[in-house]
This record gives C-alpha cells, structure tokens and sequence, in this order.
C-alpha cells in the first residue's frame, strides 16, 4: 500500500512539472509598448502585434536576450526582447498617476546604455551654451525596417556574428 501511494505521489509530481513547463513561466510587461515579433530580431522579426504596460505573457524559451512568448488573453505568440519583461506581476490601479512615465523599449535602452532623461537634463543644464535641437530631430526620426534592410543590403552589411538584434 505503502509503495502504491508513493508511486502515486511520484506520478502527481511529474505530471505537475510536466504542465508547469508546458505552461510557460508568467511575466509582465514593464514598459509603456512593446512589440511581439515573427523572429527574434529587430531587423528580420515581422510586427504581429503589441502588449502594452501590466500585460502577462507565458515565456517558453529564451534565446539570447530574446524570449518566446504567448499571450493567450490576446491570442497572439511571438517573440519579445527580454529588456520589456518584467518577473514580478504588475498591476495598475486606479489613481494610478505613473502610467504616463512608464517607459517605451527604446527608452529602457536607452536606460541600459546609461543615459536617460534626467542624465539628459542634467547635462543640458551644464552646458548651455550648445545648440541640442539638431541632436532632438534625429531622435525624432523613425525608419522603416524595410528601408534598413535594403540599405543593409545594398552596402552589404550584416550583423556581426552573435550581435544582438
């Protein structure tokens, strides 16, 4: 009887690991948008959609700072780039006054690199003296992919081997 119940036992187990992993672990989306991706690229991955702020997604593989992604709520699956998941659940209130200064992927980039709005600031307070407009037009310009993959091709230019994309 004994051996009856701890084989029982050991069955329930591995059948709870075994959905477990095929659920996928549950993040959050910690920034204001991000896109959800054909190919785990910037470049070669095709937009299929967004999630936005607190959104949960089931991560099911990591490749690079990439990670394989399902969205059952939006009925959509792609790619993610790790930068714009958060492990911990997050969740917006109401009276919540920081959802405006949630940060966009491009901003958590940015943040990464050491830079962002405050060093920003900071900077222009100390040095004002230089002319920033010319700096605040080329952040405002956006390319299409397309066009960064024909100028790619066209100059023959590839990522580096094992680069980020």
């Amino acid at each position: 009887m004994k051996k009856l119940l701890l084989l029982c036992i050991l069955l329930l187990a591995i059948a709870s690991v075994a959905i477990a992993a095929r659920k996928g672990k549950v993040f959050s989306v910690q920034v204001k948008k991000t896109a959800v991706r054909s190919k785990p690229s910037y470049l070669e991955g095709k937009v299929l959609g967004h999630m936005t702020y607190t959104e949960p997604v089931q991560v099911f593989e990591e490749q690079n700072s990439w990670r394989k992604i399902k969205a059952p709520e939006k009925n959509l699956a792609g790619w993610m780039n790790s930068s714009a998941l958060s492990k911990k659940k997050l969740e917006m209130t109401a009276g919540d006054s920081d959802v405006d200064s949630i940060a966009t992927t491009e901003e958590v980039a940015a943040t990464s690199k050491g830079f962002n709005e405050q060093v920003e600031k900071e900077f222009k307070s100390r040095n004002a003296d230089i002319n920033f407009s010319p700096v605040d037009k080329m952040e405002a310009l956006t390319v299409d992919t397309t066009k960064i993959k024909v100028f790619m091709k066209t100059g023959n230019l590839g990522a580096p081997k094992g680069a980020r994309q």
